[in-house]
């Protein structure tokens, strides 16, 4: 890892952070600036801290991590880039996944909807992950790949690294707590890019089993869920956003 600039052995964050996942492929880093942008929001929000570094210094030492723990040039990687309390930036890498660019991933994992509250929806932190990794760990349990998380008031709390996309007919709706995302804006542009109307809202489990495609968006590309409870999904239209994305990106 690389903790403010510095390569190191990895170690476990000891304090809250916000986070951003870059996409990367080849040593080249994707939206690297939007996502400082989207960190320092949540960071100033949060803590009153912004990242002490130039998108350039990212990209820089983003490489130099790569190159450290040999990646494979060919696929896709993300590194996540966190902002702590302290003011602390730490750069991770993920292992390779078997893409290269944005596709719709092969995997269409199942879904379970668990109730519990997020503190600061809005805003990629460490509780969120661990409020979604304890929630993750009960869906498996019974044979369900992964949770959908709902507050109070039954409405599906998207992640703004991870954004929801709900389709029916030609409208794609996104969580309202995503507009602070890259994702979101790339997924947004591709919606538009195909000719979907894209609206903010919130939806509940009753809009989810009525759609007809449920999907989220990260530094991969597109996943796209197969079932909630008996209710099953196409991934007609989110092979298309994917495809988009990558179109776009390349433009």
């Amino acid at each position: 890892m690389i903790l403010n600039g510095e390569l190191t052995l990895w170690q476990p964050a000891t304090e809250p952070f916000v986070y951003q996942d870059i996409h990367t492929l080849g040593l080249q880093c994707r939206y690297t600036q939007r996502h400082i942008d989207f960190l320092n929001i949540a960071g100033n929000n949060l803590f009153g801290k912004k990242l002490n570094a130039s998108a350039e210094t990212i990209e820089l030492h983003i490489r130099e991590l790569l190159k450290a723990n040999r990646a494979l040039l060919n696929y896709t990687i993300g590194v996540r880039l966190s902002l702590d309390s302290d003011g602390n930036y730490r750069l991770e890498d993920y292992e390779a996944t078997i893409y290269s660019g944005y596709v719709l991933r092969l995997l269409r994992p199942t879904a379970l909807c668990i109730a519990s509250d997020v503190p600061w929806p809005a805003f990629p932190t460490s509780a969120l992950l661990q409020t979604k990794q304890l929630a993750d760990a009960i869906a498996q349990q019974r044979d369900i790949h992964e949770a959908l998380l709902t507050d109070s008031q039954g409405r599906i709390t998207s992640d703004a690294t991870k954004p929801l996309i709900l389709i029916r007919e030609y409208t794609a709706t996104f969580s309202p707590t995503t507009q602070h995302s890259v994702e979101s804006k790339l997924a947004v542009e591709a919606c538009r890019h195909i000719n979907l109307e894209c609206k903010f809202d919130h939806f509940t489990i009753d809009d989810a089993m009525q759609a007809d495609e449920l999907l989220y968006v990260n530094y991969q590309g597109i996943t796209a869920f197969s079932k909630i409870g008996r209710h099953a999904y196409m991934d007609i239209i989110a092979a298309n956003i994917a495809n988009a994305m990558e179109k776009l990106f390349k433009m």
